[in-house]
């Protein structure tokens, strides 16, 4: 195997043959029972040490150990039966977006390219129409190899740069559909040029592509994405679909796929929605939306519902166009980042959280008062404001309100001068 060419005697190689040898299936499942009960390294190593191959030194069953510890991490993320140092998981896509990505991708004949392919966890659900994965890290391009073959998936994997002339000439004698989830720097710049490679490289690249997914940054700005797409559209006529995956009220990835002309189902550009169990389809439309109007809690009116957006959503440009969606003109002053408003609708959608009802408003005393009439003293306090002692703070307002024991979540929000209390409607 070419991929492995001067690795054998290194760990990886030595894992590799582990599952060559059709142990290592087996072995996960039993090494992580192990760690989920809190066996660490060196217990590991003392319990299995007789049992395990000659070829499994210290330093290679340490790697594998790693390797362990992100499989029980990517296990959470829906992933069954496969390896990964825990950094790679964590940036690792959850298994039900990659099916959803995966799904999209079907709707196309052609062979699928992750031109990105890291751990290769994307990769084993874009397998099924045939696969070339392209890993600049040989290591990363060994462990998506065995993740592909543990989920009984194949695909043609390099090593190289996917930019490379060589690889390029591969790809372009094929069919392709183009997946790409760049790397980006974990501080400083974190613009669209700042990816790599950026999307103008893989679009010069690969410009002849049916279809090319980016995953951008989820901090994106919207206005950079716009601009990014006018550049594009003076040179080459794509169509596009920018698509926001949401997950626990938060934009989780950015996904904007560029179509081939008359390729793609819709007809016009769109801005999609995706959470687990919902889509939302939104056009592109004007540039001027309504601007909510600030209002101090003093001033809210008591029978209106309040919302909450991540903070994020302002700072990737999406809370305007929220708004407008749902003629929201009346946002809450308060000392949280996150954006709360007032709606006299029910609003149900992915980024939005809520409804919550106003339970009461004013000093700190005035909230003690409703705490101990409403609820008698038994509640769990949620502060929503900007602190660095989140749970110092927490348990410094739970005392003056006189909370006695756990009950109702309830939220609480201030302004300058005053306290918000909100308690959730569950739906």
């Amino acid at each position: 195997m070419e991929l492995l060419k001067g690795m054998e005697n290194k760990p990886i190689g030595r894992i590799y043959r582990l599952y060559k040898k059709g142990v290592l299936r087996d072995l996960i499942s039993t090494y992580r029972e192990d760690i989920a009960r809190g066996l660490d390294l060196k217990a590991l190593w003392k319990k299995h040490e007789k049992e395990l191959p000659g070829y499994i030194d210290r330093k290679s069953f340490k790697l594998l150990y790693e390797l362990l510890l992100g499989s029980l991490k990517a296990k959470r993320k829906g992933w069954d039966l496969v390896i990964g140092k825990q950094e790679d998981v964590s940036l690792a896509t959850p298994r039900w977006i990659a099916m959803h990505r995966a799904n999209i991708f079907r709707e196309i004949d052609g062979i699928n390219a992750d031109i990105a392919l890291g751990i290769g966890l994307q990769a084993i659900e874009l397998a099924d129409q045939g696969l070339i994965g392209v890993e600049i890290d040989r290591e990363k391009a060994i462990i998506a190899t065995i993740n592909l073959r543990l989920n009984d998936k194949q695909g043609e994997i390099y090593c190289n740069d996917s930019l490379n002339t060589e690889i390029v000439e591969v790809l372009k004698k094929k069919s392709l559909k183009i997946m790409c989830d760049p790397s980006r720097a974990l501080k400083g710049k974190k613009g669209l040029n700042d990816l790599e490679p950026s999307p103008w490289q893989v679009l010069n690249t690969y410009r002849e592509a049916e279809l090319i997914c980016l995953e951008l940054p989820p901090l994106t700005n919207i206005r950079d994405i716009f601009v990014f797409l006018n550049d594009i559209n003076k040179e080459y006529k794509k169509e596009y679909v920018l698509e926001y995956i949401a997950d626990d009220h938060r934009v989780n990835r950015i996904n904007l796929y560029l179509y081939n002309k008359g390729v793609s189902r819709f007809n016009e550009p769109l801005i999609r929605i995706i959470s687990r169990d919902e889509e939302f389809l939104m056009p592109i439309v004007k540039e001027e939306r309504i601007v909510p109007r600030d209002m101090s809690i003093r001033d809210i009116d008591d029978s209106l519902y309040v919302y909450r957006m991540h903070k994020g959503l302002d700072i990737n440009g999406l809370s305007p166009i929220i708004f407008d969606m749902f003629n929201v003109d009346k946002k809450i002053i308060n000392n949280s980042r996150d954006v709360w408003f007032l709606s006299e609708e029910k609003i149900v959608f992915p980024l939005v959280e809520g409804p919550f009802r106003i339970i009461g408003k004013g000093s700190m005393n005035t909230i003690k008062g409703i705490i101990q009439e409403v609820y008698h003293g038994r509640a769990t306090i949620i502060p929503r404001i900007n602190l660095t002692n989140y749970w110092e703070e927490k348990k410094r307002i739970e005392e003056k309100l006189g909370i006695k024991e756990r009950g109702v979540k309830l939220y609480l929000l201030r302004d300058n001068s005053n306290l918000l209390l909100l308690e959730p409607i569950y739906q």
